[in-house]
């Protein structure tokens, strides 16, 4: 029987309480190994179970992120290969050890972009990160925008975690060009995995009014970086990228910064460098993001989520279609507030952990302004399951999950 007719029948079954505690471990375990379609379906059955105990949640916290480290791992040679070395798919080229990781996204377009040209971009600025420069896997001109390649980059960053103990909360996304384009992108849609970015003479394409002035930015980008360090490099006489893209994406960053507070960055703007690197190369945005740490929990979130293979964000989680942005903010000790846009206050969860909230008490969530939920979260194998095979990062678990319902 394949692995999708499992999945279909699976889900058609009841999400009754498993019969044993033999059950409950050959569904967890296979939960590490399944498809998506069936992961679905074995979340629903462990969500019949009863609470945890404390204890019992430390336990399975354990546990779980031993199972999360299972899997391939990858290789760290000088030159490497993904998903297939026969057909030189994957490619990636790593420089130094380290616990902190750089991963440094090169320049292109239709038909050129080369690994070795990042490496030589950002390696000799490394100052004991490790550094890892991936290669498209299909080379067109907008590569690092692709789901294709964002997913390539992802899949990277979990392998690397299950080959080498990288500290998670320093990862740093950096990138040239093209690159730069791909680190303000995927940057901005997986902002909680990454502790800074630094785009360099790369700009998110703008919308242009029919007089040629920029009148705004793709949705889903900006306003997830309230809690990453962002360094902005761009030339006045770049030939190749338009300089005022990144001129608004900065003033933009600055509005949110006001709004929400957050959003550090540093804007280095300089002239008579064409397309190429600043004057002193990449060594000071380097060294300005390798002091700053990711904070796995901020006291305040602001997501707005647009990818479908995105479904958490630091302690925030989504149950249906994105849509709007949601600002989370921990106003006092366990109360937390939500606020949405009018039309959109379902669909959301808020993921919930000792270092959050004191679980043992009764906790308060309000959605603009409305209590939600009141009353002390329950512990389950569920959460922890499904935030550890979310994001495999032992700085991002979470034994209990509120649905945000009306």
């Amino acid at each position: 029987m394949s692995a999708a007719v499992v999945a279909v029948l699976l889900a058609l079954l009841p999400a009754r309480k498993p019969s044993s505690a033999e059950e409950v471990e050959a569904l967890v375990a296979r939960a590490f190994e399944a498809p998506e379609a069936e992961r679905s379906a074995i979340l629903g059955k462990l969500r019949a179970l009863p609470p945890l105990k404390p204890a019992e949640a430390r336990e399975w916290t354990a546990r779980l992120l031993k199972l999360a480290r299972r899997g391939p791992v990858s290789p760290l040679e000088r030159e490497n290969f993904l998903y297939d070395e026969e057909a030189k798919k994957g490619r990636y080229l790593v420089q130094g050890k380290g616990r902190a990781l750089l991963i440094g996204l090169h320049g292109g377009g239709g038909g050129v972009g080369d690994a070795g040209n990042a490496q030589s971009q950002w390696g000799g600025s490394l100052r004991g990160l490790m550094g890892v420069f991936p290669e498209v896997t299909e080379k067109s001109g907008d590569a690092w925008g692709t789901d294709r390649e964002e997913a390539f980059v992802l899949d990277l960053l979990e392998t690397l975690k299950r080959t080498v103990r990288i500290d998670t909360n320093r990862v740093y996304l950096v990138g040239h060009s093209m690159g730069g384009f791909g680190a303000w992108t995927i940057g901005a849609r997986n902002a909680d995995l990454f502790a800074g970015i630094a785009p360099f003479a790369g700009a998110i394409t703008p919308q242009y009014d029919p007089a040629g002035k920029i009148v705004g930015l793709p949705d889903g980008l900006l306003p997830n970086l309230r809690n990453v360090a962002v360094w902005v490099y761009h030339s006045l006489d770049d030939p190749r990228v338009k300089v005022d893209a990144n001129q608004y994406a900065v003033a933009r960053l600055g509005e949110l910064s006001a709004k929400y507070g957050g959003f550090e960055h540093v804007y280095d703007e300089q002239d008579k460098r064409g397309h190429g690197l600043p004057a002193k190369g990449c060594g000071p945005a380097v060294e300005w993001l390798a002091k700053h740490r990711r904070d796995p929990r901020p006291k305040k979130v602001v997501w707005e989520p647009r990818s479908a293979r995105k479904r958490m964000f630091y302690w925030l989680a989504r149950t249906g279609v994105p849509s709007g942005r949601i600002a989370a903010d921990v106003r006092g000790p366990n109360h937390i507030a939500v606020e949405v846009a009018p039309g959109a206050e379902s669909g959301w969860a808020v993921l919930l952990d000792q270092r959050l909230v004191d679980l043992a008490r009764e906790v308060r969530i309000d959605v603009n302004g409305e209590e939600r939920f009141r009353g002390v979260p329950p512990l389950t194998l569920a959460a922890l399951v499904e935030s550890v095979l979310e994001r495999r990062d032992p700085e991002l678990v979470f034994p209990a999950r509120i649905e945000l319902k009306r």
